[in-house]
């Protein structure tokens, strides 16, 4: 349908250049930044090889975020409290680990600082605002990245990162955009103020991959009332990968924070209602969705419950796009 349309195409072909964007950090902190890597690390070693390509002129925005892919933390190693979750770091010294902290530093400043050298033009500021949420990504990898594994030695960086994630920890409740709305808002938090954290083993619901495990030692320890919408937005698809147990403590943050407008990555109403709907009725011999939502939401106590179908009445009224999944789910289970 949009294949043929020579704009769409435009923007499409604008798009995959742009993962070729190549990131310019400010000279003097890249300087810096060459310094220590060099001090730390013998000449041809391979990790520092790699961050001396990300300050230099064949950088590129996929490599850079290969390479931050590559000093994420183990995430699964976390979760299951392993004493030593990432040893194939000790190798690095006490240097290196501050000259790899010294690079993460540069990229958590990004958001401000980086600009981009782009091989294709887009219209209408088109680059200007992918590249720019390009660089908030920057920010939350390379926080994870100190937070959660380059935290051995107290560094610069690391105290950007813990009070980063402080600030979406420790939060303010959002402003609702009416009173209806805020009475809601009211209602939820009500609702779910004696929910029981889940425990700390309690969080993922699924052992594929790396993505449960990440969300899961996010999540591990925090209050709901405090957490962010840009850290919630950030871990959007946590909702799926949640045990039951997780998902009734945290569901009531995305509730309150979905009431402002949809502002963001996360969608609560799909996880709420998945499994009711008709269009989730799947073929004879496919998963039976309706049964794993019944089993998720049957540690939710009535006010609860409650609490999830005023919200979906809400959203109803709000979200004409939601229509028929919000009104079959209240039907056949909310409601109930």
């Amino acid at each position: 349908m949009f294949g043929d349309d020579p704009q769409y195409q435009a923007i499409a072909d604008g798009l995959k250049a742009l993962q070729k964007a190549r990131p310019v950090f400010p000279s003097e902190a890249s300087s810096r930044v060459r310094g220590a890597v060099e001090a730390a690390f013998a000449p041809g070693h391979k990790l520092a090889a790699s961050l001396l390509a990300a300050l230099g002129p064949e950088a590129r925005r996929d490599s850079l975020q290969a390479l931050l892919g590559g000093l994420k933390p183990d995430w699964a190693s976390l979760y299951a409290g392993d004493a030593d979750p990432h040893p194939q770091d000790r190798a690095l010294g006490e240097a290196g680990a501050r000259a790899v902290a010294t690079f993460l530093e540069l990229v958590f400043d990004a958001p401000g600082s980086v600009t981009w050298e782009t091989p294709t033009p887009l219209p209408h500021g088109m680059a200007e605002r992918e590249l720019e949420g390009v660089a908030v990504q920057l920010r939350w990898q390379a926080a994870q990245a100190l937070e959660w594994r380059f935290n051995r030695f107290e560094t610069p960086g690391l105290t950007k990162a813990r009070a980063f994630y402080a600030a979406h920890r420790e939060a303010a409740a959002p402003k609702q955009p009416d009173i209806v709305a805020a009475e809601l808002a009211g209602l939820i938090r009500n609702a779910f103020r004696d929910a029981p954290a889940p425990a700390p083993g309690d969080l993922s619901g699924s052992e594929e991959g790396d993505e449960p495990f990440e969300y899961a030692v996010e999540f591990r320890g925090r209050d709901w009332r405090g957490l962010s919408v840009e850290f919630l937005s950030r871990h959007g698809a946590a909702l799926a990968f949640f045990s039951p147990a997780a998902f009734r403590y945290f569901i009531p943050a995305y509730m309150v924070h979905h009431l402002p407008g949809p502002r963001w990555n996360a969608d609560p109403v799909f996880n709420l209602t998945h499994g009711f709907a008709e269009a989730d009725k799947g073929a004879e011999g496919s998963l039976d969705w309706e049964a794993a939502a019944r089993r998720r939401f049957a540690v939710f106590t009535p006010p609860e419950r409650a609490a999830v179908a005023a919200f979906l009445a809400w959203c109803d009224a709000h979200d004409p796009f939601e229509d028929p999944r919000i009104r079959e789910a209240l039907a056949s289970y909310w409601n109930r």
